[in-house]
């Protein structure tokens, strides 16, 4: 079952997850940084509106890579508009995966 989600600005979001794996590459498997980099290739260079469809690994990797994020120094230093798409993202991963749990119940 694949869950969705959206982003605002996905060139941006694009930066900002690339600055994440960055980041967390001593935290994350291989496996959990290639599939981090797939996913951000499928990201188009827009600033409009995009709904996407992640697999239950990629949402849990992205969920794991900013939690890491937030516990390291570049997190203090990023830039306010990266901080808050990835806020963003954070906030509808949490909240598709709380929806994806209350469906299997």
């Amino acid at each position: 079952m694949s869950i969705k989600i959206q982003i605002s600005n996905p060139i941006a979001t694009k930066d900002a997850l690339k600055i994440s794996i960055e980041a967390t590459y001593g935290d994350l498997s291989t496996y959990q940084m290639e599939n981090l980099k797939a996913f951000i290739l499928q990201l188009p260079n827009t600033f409009q509106l995009l709904t996407i469809s992640l697999t239950t690994d990629t949402l849990i990797d992205l969920m794991m890579c900013m939690r890491y994020l937030k516990q390291t120094h570049t997190y203090t230093w990023l830039r306010g508009d990266f901080k808050r798409l990835l806020d963003e993202l954070e906030i509808d991963l949490v909240t598709a995966s709380k929806k994806k749990l209350q469906l299997k119940k």
